[in-house]
Order: C-alpha cells, then structure tokens, then sequence
C-alpha cells in the first residue's frame, strides 16, 4: 500500500525523520505513526503530483487550502483516490468551512473529546490527540517528574497569537499574561511575538493579508497603535527541560467550544512535573488532582497568591498525583501508540 502526505501549509514542511524539542511533544505522535507504518510495510512519502496515479490514498494533514485540494482532485478524476482529512487543530486555528461542500473527502478523522461528533457531509472517525508516550518511558522519568528541587515559580511557553472567534482564548491568555508578568519575582514568559500585537488568525481573508506584503504591513501598523509590549526570554531549546526549573505553568487551551478539544496544553507541563494552572474544557479524563483550575473569573492575585503559599508537602502530592495518571491506563488514550495504531486502522480499511 502506498500513501502521500500532504501538509496543511507546504508539503515539504513535513519533517518525516526528526522531532523538535522546542515544540509541543516533539512531534513524537507523528513520528510514532511513522515507526507504525513501517512496521505495517505501507509505504509513504510527502505527496508528488508526479506520481499521483501510484497512490492508494491521501491523507492531508488540516483542512487544506482549497486551491490546493483542487489541484488534487483534478488529478484524481480519473482513478478516484480516498481523500482522508486529519483535523488536530481545533476550528480557530483551521477553518471548517469548506467542509460544508460535500464530497470533497473520502473520510474527515477528527481530534475531539466527542466520540459521537458527525460533520453533516461526511463519515467522520474520532480520536484523542497523542501527547503521551509509553508508560515505560514516563516510569523511566519518574526523578523528573517528581523533582521538588526547582528554583523558579510560575512559566508560560508559546508564540504570541489572537483570533475573533468568541469560544477562542487568546484574548483571555494576552489579559492574563499581560498583568502577571508585572509579577518578575514570579513569572517568567518564553515565546515570540509578545512585543507586537498579532494579526488574529481567523482574520476574513487572512490568507490574502499574508500573501500581500502591503496588507500584511497596514494591519500590523494599525494594531500595534497604543499595544503594551510584554517582554519575553525568547525561544527554548526544550520545553520540558526549561519548565523542569518552574513549580508552575500555565496551561491554556486556545479553544473552549464544541466539539471538545485537547491539545497537549496541559501534558507537556505534567511531563515535566511542572504542576498546571490549566484554563480549558470542563469534564475531561484528567484527575482534577493533577492540575489547578482557572477561569476568565480567576485573577491573577489569586494565581500569585497560590504560588507562594502552597507548602512543599502540597507540591509533592501534587507531583505523585500527576505521575500516576501519567502511568494509568486512564491515560492510555492520549499515548503516541494509541493515535497511531488508531490512524494505522483508518488507512487500512482503505486497502
């Protein structure tokens, strides 16, 4: 069986031999699905229209531009491929719209909470994003989990981004941000882009306000009229290695609506035994031992105030709780393993 892979932006921006360190998990899963696919012998490669008539299916990898997608199908009049859709990212940060045009995809495989969710057109298969890995592998990290020997208090790790769309929380995360990093002494903030404000990503015909290099300049001049800078320590090497130093991170899901959806927010600081200050959807798997709440309600006088008043003895329960559902089989269905053999599935019932 032989497969093509195509990427939301560019095809070659498919990394299919290496993990970054620096971004959430590495891209492990992916490269867990790879290791997968190997064993299977399907054989795969970043899509080449050259070859198009070789393949046994397509999966791309978000909702493509539309141009794109035509491209493909144009090419597949004549022996009609199974177009596969994966959606991981949640619908701010991809638009869902051309899914309301029927028949542009075999099959759509969806990141969400909500087992039974259907798009209208199409047959939809549901899955938890992998943001875990083995449980031997979190066993043999276990001094890193459960260092209590941290020297910083409260980090935050990601690019500065916005979007419109109300069930959104960027604006919630910029407010937050913004008035807790008057707090030195406590927080500490990694990532680009905090001394500009950003073009929000939901943007009507952001893709054009990109690609034309004038829009582009005009609407990053006018949104940065009276912006408050927030300063920022820049990039890291490794983000689990960076948030092993904090007792805290702040976990913020950049989207709170329907369907459900968890990215690896809250895991990579569990990972590092880094204890979550975690803003995101109600009633999900995760003990609500592991990790503190917070609202649009909660103020950041109450945030401080935890940090400093929680005692060691309550970080360290905190840690234990954490490593155990990391090893639990409550935890199994966000491993690297169980989205893989779940995509390994899909594809061959497609054989």
């Amino acid at each position: 069986m032989n497969i093509a892979l195509i990427n939301y932006y560019n095809g070659k921006s498919i990394n299919l031999s290496a993990s970054d360190g620096t971004r959430e998990n590495g891209n492990l899963r992916f490269l867990e699905l790879l290791n997968e696919l190997d064993k299977e012998k399907i054989n795969y490669e970043i899509y080449n229209k050259q070859n198009h008539n070789n393949y046994d299916l397509i999966l791309f990898s978000d909702v493509p531009n539309l141009l794109n997608l035509l491209s493909v199908k144009i090419r597949n009049i004549k022996r009609k491929i199974p177009l596969i859709l994966n959606i991981e990212e949640t619908s701010v940060a991809r638009s869902r719209n051309p899914l309301i045009i029927p028949g542009l995809f075999s099959e759509v495989l969806l990141n969400t909470e909500n087992r039974n969710y259907k798009f209208r057109n199409y047959k939809t298969s549901t899955f938890s994003l992998g943001s875990l890995p083995s449980r031997e592998e979190i066993i043999s990290i276990k001094d890193q989990i459960l260092n209590q020997n941290r020297i910083k208090k409260l980090i935050y790790i990601g690019r500065n981004k916005t979007a419109l769309n109300k069930n959104s929380s960027y604006q919630f995360r910029t407010k937050i941000i913004k008035q807790i990093s008057q707090n030195k002494d406590i927080f500490t903030l990694f990532g680009k882009g905090w001394n500009k404000r950003q073009i929000p990503m939901d943007f009507p015909f952001i893709y054009l306000a990109y690609k034309i290099k004038p829009i582009k300049f005009l609407l990053k001049n006018l949104l940065n009229i009276f912006y408050f800078s927030i300063i920022s320590e820049g990039n890291v090497d490794s983000k689990i290695k960076t948030q092993n130093k904090f007792d805290y991170a702040l976990a913020i899901e950049p989207f709170l609506g329907y369907p459900i959806t968890i990215l690896e927010k809250i895991f990579d600081p569990m990972l590092s035994g880094s204890i979550p200050f975690y803003f995101g959807p109600s009633n999900i798997s995760i003990p609500d031992n592991c990790y503190i709440r917070i609202s649009k309600d909660t103020s950041v006088e109450m945030i401080i105030d935890l940090v400093k008043k929680t005692t060691d003895k309550e970080k360290k329960v905190f840690r234990q709780n954490i490593y155990n559902f990391l090893i639990s089989k409550q935890a199994d269905k966000y491993r690297y393993s169980t989205y893989a053999k779940f995509f390994i599935k899909r594809i061959k019932s497609y054989k």
